[in-house]
């Protein structure tokens, strides 16, 4: 009885109430407490990153946003936005020219750390173009664009950030 009593009390001190009681905030995840937020993939974090705005621009406005979002492994070689800059005019206002540049991005079915990089020698992109690895007191290089940020792993690969296109001036 007197639970009753406390029921109907609580129930009316709610009926007076202007706002509704606040709603349980939402769980991460996909609703269960137990389980991990998902791992980011390389679109992801480069999305996140403000460093990569113009490289995520220009991947979604030719079309190879999507083609990174698949299951990997990648190695991705992700100019940062000050990179654009030296970009030609011929490639950065063709979006051909700059898919093309894009495809020398991205070395498909390999998840290559920098320090292994340094040891593997060439590797192929995803157009099968060969890009030369060269280290310099400890900096490693791909086509003459230096990582300057290495290693940031993704679900489906790994980034290292660079400061120019590889093999472009």
């Amino acid at each position: 009885m007197r639970g009753q009593v406390l029921l109907l009390l609580f129930l009316a001190s709610c009926a007076r109430c202007d706002k509704a009681p606040p709603a349980a905030a939402p769980l991460p995840g996909s609703g269960s407490a137990s389980e991990p937020a998902p791992h980011p993939d390389v679109v992801d974090v480069l999305e996140r990153e403000p460093r990569f705005s113009k490289l995520v621009a220009a991947a979604r406005a030719t079309g190879r946003i999507e083609l990174i979002r698949v299951k990997g492994p990648f190695t991705v070689f992700a100019p940062v936005n000050e990179a654009f800059a030296r970009l030609p005019d011929y490639i950065a206002n063709d979006p051909p020219r700059m898919f093309t540049a894009l495809q020398h991005l991205v070395v498909p079915s390999r998840r290559i750390p920098a320090a292994e990089l340094a040891r593997s020698g060439p590797v192929f992109d995803s157009a099968q173009v060969r890009l030369d690895v060269s280290e310099d007191h400890g900096s490693v290089s791909i086509e003459g664009a230096r990582i300057v940020i290495a290693d940031m792993d993704a679900s489906n690969g790994v980034i290292h950030a660079v400061d120019r296109f590889p093999g472009l001036p």
